[in-house]
């Protein structure tokens, strides 16, 4: 008989789950909805669905565990689990097995980065999780010392991260669904000897905005922290993400110089369109083989990488192909690149971070890389080096052959020359034989990337396709099957499909993570065609077109499933027309001297959406967006002000209040955050400032609102209404006020690290 669930249910042995939904609230990691607790038990879910929270309820305040697991050889199948912080957490469970279940939708922060403008409160941090300090984001699945794991054919969407793993061992990952995501997809600490295979893993992302800023934050596809080794990441999509790929020797390493995230092979992944870097690997030896890295800042950032293969890939329309910092002994051979800015750099600053132990107890030169048998197809400048020593050889210059070197460069000699084609120049510079050829003719034929066209994939008839086969002879590039991992039987083929548009046009970052075009959105048009390409990017496959100055600043899309939609509330807006389908562009005229709201809503009726927060809406039925807010304009007059740490502390007297004033300024809006300077002549550390202005409200009851890094406080009418005088982290205030013309004085102090000055005033809430 299956098994009815109640809250606080403990299953102590196999068992069916009576399918139906459950209302299961939990709140705190101490207070699990569920609990599974034995050795070598299989509990089927059946489809049950567990919820923590109303799907009505905010992403970033769902709170609790779903199912805390407890034993040995835990089979888990069949879940779904909605409206929590931690839909699944086990700890010391070996040989532990989650299969197709569906953790979506469960928490997620609220972003503070905007269109315009990145809120640098939004970065991730993992430099340290030895006490779960990661557990401070939450995570569909949380696993710790769970050697022998198997992930399988599960479900994470629309979250923060999908899959955290410390101390996990021997696990096996694989056709899991992990994409669009606000933080990670994959993230190890401490892992090792494990396979990561045919997962699809897009669009993991966070501070992006297209033509404005693109800083993913340390959002990435995968992520590997500290010390994890030997691991194979194969066959995996990993596209639009912040970075495709994150790995960080550990702070062990920086401190002592020892060990790394070492020995790990990346092959047959696609790494492309990530908005930071394809593949970032730092102070560690790696091999990465046949991966398609295109459209990135950079393919590879490989700083103080060493005895590392870099070989087999595609590099195309990025920044930078691959760039490397104090590399050393560093293997680039066979790769291909095409477009773009920068082929390969290397170099070596003349100073370390003297925080860092890591160049104090190692030869950090930038020395000994072997560039051999690469193409470079019309890359504008091929090899960019600085202060390195290399050996460059074999290697075929389409087009352009173009160096650029700086400081103390040294080629080592060579035994083959490099071809240059199609009119490019020899590189006189380059030691070694010169074979000068201008028949395209012996150009090496251009290939197409795909690490699974030899196996036999199947149609699932699920929108999926699996592989039923094995790797057989690549006939162009046979030294690529030295490093190729044997796909497993039934993985999936995760790749985006040919004709699926790419690039970094397709990435929308909202107040909720990555849009997923499920719902209807109204959004700020994006570029143009036509538009010139942001510094180093080109129109093909990144995308990354800064748009043009528009003919209107009031041009929103249209996005989301097909329909149409029809005006049912605008305010303090002039709208051209009033219905229209989806996908489509509407110009929104706004006074920007209004004080008010301003607003448009918008009725979509198509097919069945499915909002940020899980919120499913069938096809036919009308779906509400559209945007609100408020403005209340006015100009701020603000003076900077310099304050020395050992005698004015402003915690402690007013004596900065004497100095003289650095900078003055003024802007429409008081909204400074980040760890450089505010203004000009600005530092970053031990300042203060002091921001003046005059507003009239409408009448009513308003709402000033404020974020603050460090002290603060403000005056309305010379009466203090906020005071926060202290050392402090980004932290909201508020105020109320009632309408009516009113002087505002802010004051504000920062000492050291991030820092933020924002305020606004909005309609108190009814």
């Amino acid at each position: 008989m299956d098994l009815v669930l109640k809250p606080g249910t403990v299953i102590d042995h196999s068992v069916r789950i009576a399918a139906r939904a459950y209302s299961l609230p939990s709140a705190s990691l101490e207070k699990p909805a569920l609990t599974v607790q034995g050795d070598g038990i299989t509990v089927d879910f059946n489809g049950a669905e567990l919820r923590g929270t109303p799907l009505t309820v905010d992403p970033d305040r769902r709170e609790g565990l779903a199912l805390r697991v407890i034993g040995k050889n835990v089979t888990i199948r069949n879940a779904k689990i909605r409206g929590y912080r931690f839909g699944i957490l086990a700890r010391d469970c070996p040989g532990l097995k989650l299969a197709n279940c569906d953790l979506s939708y469960n928490r997620k922060d609220r972003l503070r980065s905007t269109v315009e403008k990145e809120d640098l409160s939004d970065w991730m941090s993992y430099h340290q999780n030895e006490k779960d300090e990661w557990l401070r984001y939450g995570a569909a699945i949380y696993l710790r010392d769970c050697r022998g794991v198997e992930v399988k054919g599960c479900k994470v969407v629309s979250g923060q991260n999908a899959l955290l793993m410390t101390r996990c061992d021997r696990a096996l990952v694989w056709n899991n669904d992990f994409s669009y995501n606000s933080a990670l997809g994959i993230g190890l600490y401490r892992s090792s000897e494990g396979k990561y295979m045919h997962n699809r893993l897009d669009y993991n992302i966070r501070g992006f905005s297209y033509g404005v800023y693109n800083r993913g934050q340390d959002s990435a596809a995968i992520l590997a922290f500290e010390q994890c080794h030997r691991n194979v990441f194969a066959y995996n999509s990993a596209t639009h993400s912040g970075d495709g790929f994150f790995l960080w020797a550990g702070q062990s390493t920086m401190d002592t110089g020892q060990g790394g995230c070492n020995d790990n092979l990346l092959y047959g992944n696609d790494f492309s369109h990530a908005v930071t870097n394809g593949i970032e690997a730092t102070f560690s030896r790696n091999k990465f083989v046949y991966n398609r890295v295109d459209g990135c800042f950079h393919g590879v950032w490989g700083g103080y990488s060493y005895d590392s293969v870099i070989a087999f890939n595609q590099f195309r329309d990025n920044e930078r192909g691959i760039a490397i910092e104090h590399g050393q002994t560093n293997s680039i051979r066979g790769n291909k690149f095409s477009g773009g800015d920068v082929g390969i750099a290397l170099w070596a600053d003349p100073v370390a971070d003297p925080n860092w132990g890591y160049p104090k107890r190692r030869d950090v030169r930038s020395r000994d890389t072997n560039i051999v048998g690469n193409v470079f197809h019309r890359v504008p400048l091929p090899l960019d080096l600085k202060d390195s020593s290399l050996q460059v050889e074999g290697n075929g210059f389409y087009g352009i052959a173009e160096l650029r070197q700086g400081g103390a460069v040294t080629f080592e000699p060579t035994v083959m020359g490099n071809q240059y084609l199609n009119g490019a120049k020899p590189i006189a510079t380059l030691v070694g034989p010169i074979h000068e050829m201008n028949d395209s003719r012996y150009f090496p034929p251009e290939t197409v990337w795909g690490p699974l066209r030899n196996v036999r994939i199947e149609d699932n008839g699920n929108g999926t396709r699996s592989i039923f086969g094995t790797l057989s002879r690549h006939q162009d590039e046979p030294e690529i099957l030295k490093f190729a991992p044997k796909p497993l039987s039934g993985g999936l083929d995760p790749f985006l499909a040919k004709g699926h548009e790419q690039g970094w046009r397709t990435i929308i970052v909202d107040e909720w993570g990555p849009y997923d075009g499920r719902r209807p959105l109204l959004w700020p048009k994006r570029a143009v065609a036509g538009a010139a390409p942001a510094p180093g990017a080109t129109s093909r496959g990144s995308g990354r077109l800064r748009p043009a100055a528009p003919k209107s600043k009031t041009a929103y899309e249209i996005l989301g499933p097909k329909g149409r939609w029809r005006v049912v509330r605008a305010v303090g807006v002039k709208l051209p027309t009033s219905f229209g389908t989806v996908p489509g562009i509407m110009q929104i005229g706004v006074d920007p001297k209004r004080v008010g709201e301003v607003a448009v809503e918008l009725e979509y009726v198509g097919e069945e959406t499915v909002d940020a927060r899980g919120v499913v809406t069938p096809a036919g039925k009308p779906v509400r967006f559209g945007f609100s807010r408020y403005q209340a304009p006015m100009a701020w007059d603000v003076d900077f002000y310099p304050w020395d740490p050992k005698s004015q502390d402003p915690r402690e007297n007013e004596a900065w209040r004497s100095n003289p004033i650095l900078a003055q300024t003024r802007v429409d809006t008081l909204e400074f955050a980040g760890y450089g300077r505010f203004a000009p002549k600005v530092p970053a550390t031990h300042f203060a400032t002091i921001a003046e202005g005059t507003v009239e409200l409408p009448r009513g009851d308003w709402e000033l609102k404020t974020t603050t890094d460090d002290g603060l406080r403000i005056f309305v009418d010379d009466v203090k209404i906020i005071d926060s005088w202290k050392y402090q982290g980004p932290t909201d205030y508020a105020a109320k006020l009632k309408g009516g013309k009113h002087r505002i004085r802010v004051e504000h102090f920062q000492i050291d690290g991030y820092a933020a000055l924002k305020v606004a005033l909005v309609p108190a809430a009814k």
